[in-house]
């Protein structure tokens, strides 16, 4: 699947977008006033940018997130930054809740008219990578924008444009998560072959697979493959298929009192060796330290 260009379009008497979805991101709601709300096809499931630039809080539910050359779990709850243009989609974001917030920050229209939005030009800069806040943030403004609907017009501004100048002091410490500033046209050459790619070794990350394997799935040569797909996630295929494995490592580590050697084969690793090997070096301690330390939280 191509990157799909969104064009967003904020309510009549609005200079934003107030997004939610419960259980299902293709199934979204876009706020039409206080308390009010209209169904709307959701696009998060789709690799797509805009214009706008989006504030999405995540309060509940798990997967993963594609952010430009980012690729991470998601751990709820938590709030994310995307710039504008900057691709991106949620995978397997199922049974989740959460909010997001849309906005134009340039000088052409919506809230970057404002005089006042050029204090958040440094929010603006800093969006481009993509930013993931820390806890304390994003309780305090999770929490506003799943409340923003209640309000009338005027009070819903004020209070966006509170959200934003939290955020616009906080940018500076918030974690980039792209390795460069990403735009559609560096991604766009044999984009529908790497998304299935990607997808292909999610799936079947428990399984064994070559580069070859995946190479000939999704009909490209194996050296357009790893060209590509360098370029377009920042990592090779291999690293990514390890990355995948220990993601769901992780969460098994975390949610389970499995043995370690039995998740070790269910999530894809061939040998228990092999397998803490790449953990440490991924996590920077043992599968046993790890789930010592989940336990303990």
């Amino acid at each position: 699947m191509a990157v799909y260009r969104e064009v967003i379009e904020s309510p009549p008497d609005q200079s934003f977008r107030l997004l939610q979805w419960e259980n299902s991101l293709s199934e979204v709601q876009v706020s039409v006033g206080p308390g009010r709300w209209s169904a709307i096809e959701g696009r998060g499931e789709r690799w797509h940018a805009h214009r706008a630039v989006e504030l999405t809080y995540i309060h509940r539910g798990s997967g993963t997130r594609f952010i430009g050359d980012h690729i991470g779990a998601i751990g709820p709850p938590e709030l994310v930054l995307i710039g504008a243009d900057l691709p991106h989609y949620w995978r397997g974001l199922d049974e989740s809740r959460g909010a997001a917030l849309q906005f134009d920050l340039s000088n052409s229209g919506g809230l970057g008219s404002l005089r006042e939005a050029a204090r958040l030009a440094n929010l603006r800069v800093n969006a481009s990578r993509g930013l993931l806040f820390d806890e304390s943030l994003t309780a305090e403004v999770g929490e506003r924008m799943l409340t923003l609907s209640r309000y009338g017009p005027v009070e819903r501004l004020a209070s966006v444009l509170a959200i934003l100048a939290r955020l616009e002091e906080a940018c500076e410490q918030a974690a980039p998560l792209c390795e460069k500033e990403y735009t559609i046209t560096a991604s766009a050459a044999h984009a529908d072959k790497i998304r299935d790619a990607i997808d292909l070794l999610l799936e079947h990350h428990a399984e064994e697979l070559t580069v070859d394997d995946v190479a000939q799935a999704v009909g490209l040569s194996r050296a357009t493959l790893c060209r590509y797909f360098r370029r377009y996630t920042g990592r090779s295929v291999v690293a990514f298929l390890n990355e995948a494995r220990i993601d769901q490592a992780k969460r098994a580590l975390h949610e389970t009192a499995t043995p370690i050697s039995q998740i070790a084969l269910a999530v894809g690793f061939g040998n228990l060796s092999n397998f803490n090997r790449q953990f440490r070096r991924a996590v920077g301690r043992s599968p046993r330290e790890y789930r010592r330390a989940s336990a303990a939280q």
